[in-house]
């Protein structure tokens, strides 16, 4: 056995183990496919879930309640190599995502922000994206937030807008990654190498809005992926292997974990009734040999 196969081999078998620890659950949703590293994942109102991979120029889609999701749209290889945040807008039937072009030796070229045709694939716009986008939310109103995880800002993309611009650049907000909307309309955004969380205003002008630190109940290890799920309610996925329920009230969150011992890296949540479909990706196997003959799963489990 080459000795390179080992890491993934390793790996695998510590798959085995966490979803053995899991609470039980629905089965898991097989991507059929390999070598998908999933970096974010969504799910529209119907029930179809939509994943990405970092290792492919891949979205792979499960109808609702399917067991199996499939490769669905293909972007070119000369445009696209990878897909990081996704998002569902179904009152504009858009599939929001996040794609890097090829850059030199593996390394991620310029990023740009693509809409898709949520029934047909079909890309509708693009918009190119300065900075590395990694998610998004949208507003009722069709206004885009995304994070700009390399340079720790946010940007907007207003109804109507050829570009998107920025509105909030704070050195605390390195990492930025997860985001989503509270009710009054101010953003909830995470940073995750600092396990922070952050309200930030959407109600001023263009000028810089206000950026400010919320207190948690309980630290949070490599906050990534984050959904709004309620009044003020969120589900967050910790890439140090948790499944959180966050309440916000003001400047304060309060952290309830709902499943932990996943695999290494969760690296997004979406919230169907009650069940929670988990994307998990271990990146350090980037690279190595083996890696294009991965599986994945995404996996279901009970979400209060």
């Amino acid at each position: 056995m080459g000795t390179m196969l080992k890491p993934i081999i390793l790996a695998a078998a510590v798959w085995s183990i966490a979803i053995a620890a899991q609470p039980p659950g629905s089965p898991a949703i097989r991507i059929a496919d390999r070598g998908v590293f999933p970096e974010s994942l969504t799910a529209s109102r119907n029930g179809t879930i939509f994943a990405g991979n970092v290792h492919k120029a891949l979205i792979y889609r499960a109808a609702p309640r399917a067991a199996v999701a499939t490769p669905w749209i293909a972007l070119r290889p000369e445009e696209a190599s990878r897909v990081m945040g996704l998002f569902a807008d179904d009152r504009r039937n858009l599939l929001w995502a996040c794609t890097y072009a090829p850059g030199p030796q593996g390394a991620k070229g310029p990023a740009s922000i693509r809409a898709f045709d949520l029934a047909t694939g079909k890309e509708r716009r693009r918009y190119p994206f300065d900075g590395g986008c990694n998610d998004m939310t949208v507003a009722p109103d069709g206004t885009v937030y995304a994070t700009d995880f390399a340079g720790g800002r946010v940007l907007r993309l207003r109804p109507g807008a050829e570009a998107f611009t920025v509105i909030a650049a704070d050195p605390a907000l390195a990492s930025a990654d997860g985001i989503a909307l509270l009710d009054d309309d101010a953003l909830l955004v995470n940073t995750f190498r600092g396990g922070k969380l952050f309200r930030i205003a959407t109600d001023s002008s263009d000028g810089p809005a206000t950026v400010q630190p919320i207190t948690l109940s309980q630290p949070l290890e490599r906050p990534d992926g984050m959904r709004a799920i309620g009044r003020n309610r969120f589900a967050l996925a910790e890439g140090g292997g948790r499944i959180d329920e966050l309440i916000v009230t003001g400047d304060r969150a309060a952290v309830r974990t709902i499943a932990e011992g996943l695999p290494k890296n969760p690296t997004s949540v979406a919230v169907l009734g009650k069940r929670a479909i988990v994307s998990t990706a271990d990146f350090s196997l980037l690279g190595q040999a083996g890696a294009d003959a991965i599986e994945t799963s995404l996996q279901q489990i009970p979400f209060p």
